[in-house]
């Protein structure tokens, strides 16, 4: 039916003993009762679940059309879903909800508020969208190709798990991801992109690629990179094309990159190790690097870009590179390199306090 109401108390009979039953909505109606209570509300059309409403409790929920819409207006009162699954269409949130689990397979999520998801969140296509945030108290598991994020905020409690190689997760019109210090997201694809007009605030843990992969494939981070916490790059490379500030604790594992594509600053409080290299790269990048320790085998300025070392401790490097019409400046306490090659189409300029062996 098209344009019905329920607008009386509704709890929806299942079999005795069984408890609640289940509703399946063909057509676009609308909820305006004072209770609405179901095991399962299931649409193929636009459901509107009205203000008027003040006890709607549903244990799981789901659309399944691109023409449907789950739209929850409640202002006051109790809301409830157990677990909601979005595989097209969308479903339109105005009042802040908990749920347990949320699946999106694609169409997308609105919200006016908030949205906290409690337990699992699985996304592999479709929109997270509208103003206010959306939690993540459990793990997200990043299963796709192509996800987005739009003007509203995305906060992680646990962390998060990309598997979906070659993928993307985009931010956009000011979205941010941040996540907490008892977060850690974990990259196990080679080939991922994030990026967009946002930011990422990280205090918790990032690892990206996968362990003994010897590959060349990159993973690019596209957003304004603002990384406290600890940050692995374990493979591959991790390329920043996005303005970013660092004061993580970085370690680069042996045949990985770091690769700075964009001004950045390593500020005093980072630390950066490892076996594997640290670049900047690109005409007017700048780079400022004040890190209190840094001690990785590679550090490469390369095509046009501009970087400055200070450290008032020892700067270890296996090498320097400064090639392909770069400029470096290093200040250290002590610098210690095995080859420092600078050539002719570049520049280098070294002052260091007490040591200086090559």
């Amino acid at each position: 039916y098209e344009n019905w109401q329920l607008a009386h108390t509704s709890n929806v009979g299942g079999v005795p003993g069984q408890g609640l039953g289940d509703v399946l909505v063909r057509g676009s109606g609308t909820v305006s009762s004072r209770t609405f209570r179901a095991r399962q509300l299931n649409t193929w059309a636009d459901c509107q679940i009205l203000s008027s409403v003040s006890r709607f409790e549903v244990v799981s929920a789901s659309v399944a059309s691109s023409s449907g819409e789950l739209g929850i207006f409640t202002v006051l009162g109790v809301a409830s879903i157990q677990s909601m699954s979005v595989a097209s269409g969308g479903m339109y949130i105005t009042s802040a909800l908990d749920i347990n689990s949320l699946v999106l397979t694609s169409g997308y999520v609105k919200v006016d508020q908030g949205l906290r998801v409690a337990q699992d969140f699985e996304w592999t296509a479709g929109t997270l969208k509208g103003v206010g945030l959306i939690e993540a108290i459990g793990t997200i598991r990043l299963l796709g190709t192509s996800m987005t994020v739009d003007t509203v905020d995305l906060l992680l409690n646990r962390g998060m798990v990309v598997t979906g190689d070659g993928g993307s997760l985009t931010f956009s019109n000011g979205a941010r991801l941040t996540t907490k210090a008892t977060a850690r997201c974990v990259f196990e694809v080679n080939s991922f992109s994030i990026g967009g007009t946002g930011a990422w605030i990280n205090q918790g843990q990032i690892d990206f690629g996968v362990p003994l992969y010897t590959g060349t494939d990159t993973i690019s981070v596209s957003l304004n990179a603002r990384w406290g916490g600890t940050v692995n790059v374990v493979s591959g490379t991790v390329a920043i094309n996005r303005d970013s500030s660092i004061s993580a604790t970085v370690h680069v594992t042996d045949q990985a990159t770091l690769s700075l594509r964009q001004d950045s600053t390593f500020t005093p409080a980072a630390e950066v190790r490892g076996e594997g290299t640290v670049e900047y790269v690109g005409q007017y990048v700048l780079g400022v690097v004040s890190a209190q320790v840094f001690d990785v085998a590679t550090f490469r300025v390369k095509s046009n870009a501009e970087v400055t070392l200070t450290s008032f401790g020892t700067m270890i490097f296996q090498n320097i590179e400064v090639v392909s019409s770069a400029r470096c400046n290093i200040e250290a306490f002590s610098l210690v390199t095995d080859r420092f090659l600078v050539e002719s189409s570049s520049y280098a300029k070294v002052t260091v306090g007490n040591n200086f062996t090559a």
